[in-house]
């Protein structure tokens, strides 16, 4: 069996690579969707895997015996800190599914960096949770820098992505060249503005001409989370235990910046109406 954990590297930088309002929120977009698109494309025709994901209650002894059965190939464990930790069968199963993964990232989303690390089980998960942590630290010491040049000499380049202008664009009633990763931002972008008046206020408060517009963009991060978990978790070795912790952790965890986030934004929101 094989314990892998994925995550896109450099999260800040692909988000905040531009300073327009839609590219930013279609890039946050990308990234908040972007382990559906993993199990989606594991339950792809081409692909074919079987997944069990993070709602049913997981049991290692019943996972090991689905493995060996071939009923199961790909177990969600928890997912949380932009990281996903999952479970495979099999060597094989792992990279069938990295190949599906890195092509569709590739093609659907130029720009995002992903990294993956995994080690073989032991069955204590202490031992296997520190093993790959200790893979993470390496594979971040070795990964190539992002901001290579794409463009040959006699190309325009966006100047922001480092990418060649392929596409242009009409934002504000102006025509705007784009690069490719600009544009597929933009486009989720514009996609959720459609639905949301406050993304589309947000989006011409920034762009509107002649006016001097104060924008403030706060990034909570979670630095250092996989050695604050480890110390939680006081070596325990019992997958059952451990993954159970861990997904009430995240869980909790989200709700704290999703759920209660989002309500004191809307309380903060609400009071300065009232108030300006």
């Amino acid at each position: 069996m094989i314990l892998a954990q994925y995550t896109i590297r450099s999260k800040q930088d692909y988000i905040f690579k531009t300073n327009r309002v839609l590219e930013i929120i279609g890039a946050s977009e990308n990234i908040a969707r972007i382990w559906e698109i993993l199990f989606e494309l594991a339950e792809c025709e081409d692909v074919a895997l079987k997944c069990q994901r993070e709602k049913t209650k997981f049991s290692w002894k019943l996972v090991q015996e689905q493995f060996k059965k071939g009923e199961l190939q790909v177990v969600e464990l928890f997912c949380g800190g932009g990281n996903e930790t999952v479970l495979f069968d099999s060597e094989s199963s792992f990279k069938k599914l990295n190949k599906a993964f890195s092509s569709k990232l590739l093609r659907e989303y130029p720009g995002m960096i992903p990294m993956v690390v995994s080690v073989e089980v032991t069955g204590n998960y202490s031992l296997d949770y520190k093993n790959l942590m200790k893979e993470s630290d390496l594979k971040k010491n070795v990964m190539i820098a992002q901001d290579d040049i794409f463009t040959v000499p006699f190309a325009m380049m966006d100047r922001t992505t480092f990418q060649p202008y392929s596409r242009v664009s009409h934002i504000a009633g102006e025509t705007v060249r784009m690069s490719e990763e600009s544009y597929k931002k933009y486009r989720v972008g514009q996609s959720i503005g459609n639905d949301n008046k406050d993304v589309r206020m947000f989006d011409e408060m920034v762009t509107s001409k002649g006016k001097e517009s104060l924008l403030a963009v706060v990034h909570a991060d979670g630095n250092n989370m996989g050695t604050k978990i480890m110390k939680m978790l006081k070596d325990e070795s019992d997958y059952n235990k451990a993954v159970a912790f861990m997904r009430d952790f995240t869980t909790t965890t989200a709700k704290c910046f999703e759920i209660e986030g989002g309500e004191a934004l809307k309380a903060c929101h609400e009071q300065l109406i009232e108030q300006y």
